[in-house]
């Protein structure tokens, strides 16, 4: 049974179809799966079968939202016990293999639908085939199809199966409403497949970033919404039309960890602050035309670290030059020869800066990219709005800025 979503957005003119993450299609597919082998491995246990029915299966997105999803049961084998109380061994962190009592496993699938913004994954199954195990815990990993992270820098750490960090969540939660279900407590195996995931990923940034094998099990809210940049930018522009009231300064940031940053560390409550998305040059025009005095630009350094290149829409797919301008400003930082060969090998800005800690540069290279961000970014709007950048490195620990965030951040607190 094929998913198709029935959500729609409406931008540029026009309904366009949301679509479900891989995370979303590998959480539906495990709690499927280990409610099946529950319900047969328990038959005693009478249990609400509310969650899964005619063929679908009802997950809790992180929201909190409940979707229903089909689903196709793909295989099953053998016969298994539940493992006695202190059964020898111990779980294979990466899943390499079955114990000997684990012989029966439960697989369904579901298969992936962008919506209208359809990507390499758009049609594929997602795979989850579900086992008990003799740990007390929901054991997760990743099978044939999905990368293996090779280096360090990304959501999980070298020699851990691609599946981020909210997707992991997801299923656990998944599979963990399923035991709660059947009042069990033993441990279960959930390994994540995708058919054809290998060759997938040779179409994404996957080789590139050092994932290798398969393609990447993401996502953050379990709904991708269809993009539409003509659409973005005038959302971005109504949202600061509509803040800016009788105030004439606010504060920008590209998403949720901008936003966070803002409200925990500058204290601007969130009618203070619009998200910008990647549209940062577009923002700085409409806050030209709007008669915006002062506007703070708060990024996390993964996307700001651009503006120091005079890079003013941060998305990959229209430039990236992440890592050529941090050995910029860590050459101007001083650092050696050697420092830069090693940071031509970073494949994310978190990376490079955790080998400036090291060195002692992180704190200086930071700021000067900073400075140079503000440099750009007063270009743009020729001194029309007075301007101040925030970049920071939740994992490193770092903030610098530039331009006049204290004086912008005084004025919007007596604009109240």
């Amino acid at each position: 049974m094929s998913l198709r979503m029935n959500r729609y957005t409406f931008k540029d003119g026009r309904y366009l179809r949301c679509g479900y993450t891989t995370g979303t299609c590998a959480a539906a597919a495990a709690q499927a799966a280990a409610f099946l082998l529950l319900k047969q491995i328990l038959p005693e246990k009478k249990t609400d079968n509310a969650m899964m029915k005619d063929g679908c299966v009802s997950l809790f997105l992180p929201g909190g939202t409940e979707v229903t999803l089909p689903f196709r049961q793909s295989a099953q084998d053998g016969a298994q016990r539940v493992p006695e109380e202190g059964a020898a061994g111990a779980e294979n962190e990466k899943c390499g293999g079955r114990r000997k009592n684990e012989t029966f496993s439960v697989c369904c699938a579901v298969r992936k639908d962008a919506g209208d913004d359809a990507d390499v994954t758009d049609g594929m199954e997602i795979l989850a085939s579900v086992s008990l195990c003799e740990e007390k815990d929901i054991i997760i990993c990743g099978g044939e199809g999905v990368g293996r992270v090779t280096r360090p820098g990304l959501d999980r750490p070298p020699g851990d199966a691609a599946i981020n960090t909210v997707p992991r969540q997801m299923i656990r939660d998944a599979v963990d409403r399923v035991r709660s279900l059947y009042g069990y407590e033993g441990g279960i195996r959930v390994e994540i497949s995708v058919p054809g995931g290998r060759e997938a990923a040779e179409k994404t940034m996957n080789p590139a970033l050092g994932i290798e094998g398969g393609i990447s099990i993401l996502g953050t809210s379990g709904i991708v919404e269809p993009m539409s940049d003509a659409a973005v930018v005038e959302t971005i522009r109504a949202e600061m039309r509509m803040k800016i009231g009788t105030r004439k300064c606010l504060a920008a940031v590209p998403g949720n960890y901008g936003l966070k940053f803002s409200e925990k560390y500058l204290r601007l409550p969130s009618e203070k602050i619009i998200r910008c998305s990647n549209f940062i040059g577009d923002t700085l025009d409409a806050a030209c035309e709007y008669g915006l005095t002062g506007l703070i630009l708060a990024g996390n350094a993964g996307k700001f670290i651009k503006l120091a290149s005079g890079i003013m829409n941060t998305h990959s797919s229209e430039a990236d030059a992440r890592i050529e301008t941090v050995i910029a400003c860590s050459l101007e930082a001083g650092a050696s020869i050697g420092i830069l060969k090693r940071l031509q090998d970073c494949i994310t800005t978190e990376a490079a800066f955790s080998l400036l800690c090291e060195c002692g540069l992180a704190h200086k290279t930071l700021d000067i990219a900073a400075e140079r961000a503000q440099r750009y970014v007063q270009r743009r709007v020729r001194g029309r709005v007075v301007t101040g950048i925030v970049i920071f490195s939740s994992e490193s620990g770092l903030i610098s800025s530039a331009g006049e965030v204290r004086e912008i951040l005084d004025r919007i607190r007596e604009e109240g």
